[in-house]
C-alpha cells in the first residue's frame, strides 16, 4: 500500500469501528436478519459482501441483459417453429377432411357388379 493509505489506517491488521447509534442499530438489524448467532464481525463481513455486490451490479446488469437477449432470440425461434408446425397441422387436417369426403363419396356410389 502507499503511504497515504497507511496513514489512513488501511495498513493495519485490525480495525476498530466507532459507529453512531443509528449505524449500530442498522448493523444490529442486519445481524437479526442473518439469524441467531451472528456476531458483529459476521455482520460487518456480510455488510461488506452486500456493498460489494452493489458495486458489481452494473456488470451483472449487462450479463442479465445479454441473457434476456438470448432468451428473446430463443423464444422467437420457438415461436417460428411452432407457427410452422401449426400451419402443417392445419394443412394436414384440411387434407384429411378432403380424403374423408372422397372416401365417403366413393363409398356412397353404387358398386359395379362384375
Amino acid at each position: 500500500m502507499d503511504k497515504k493509505a497507511d496513514e489512513q489506517g488501511w495498513g493495519r491488521d485490525q480495525l476498530t469501528l466507532r459507529l453512531t447509534v443509528a449505524r449500530l442499530a442498522r448493523l444490529r438489524a442486519l445481524a437479526d436478519h442473518m439469524g441467531p448467532g451472528a456476531t458483529p464481525t459476521d455482520t460487518v463481513a456480510r455488510a461488506i459482501e452486500l456493498a460489494s455486490a452493489q458495486l458489481d451490479a452494473p456488470a451483472n446488469d449487462a450479463r442479465l441483459e445479454a441473457i434476456e437477449d438470448q432468451l428473446g432470440a430463443l423464444v422467437a425461434g420457438h415461436k417460428l417453429a411452432t407457427d410452422r408446425l401449426e400451419a402443417a397441422v392445419l394443412a394436414l387436417a384440411r387434407n384429411m377432411a378432403k380424403l374423408h369426403a372422397l372416401i365417403s363419396e366413393v363409398a356412397s356410389q353404387p358398386s359395379d357388379e362384375f
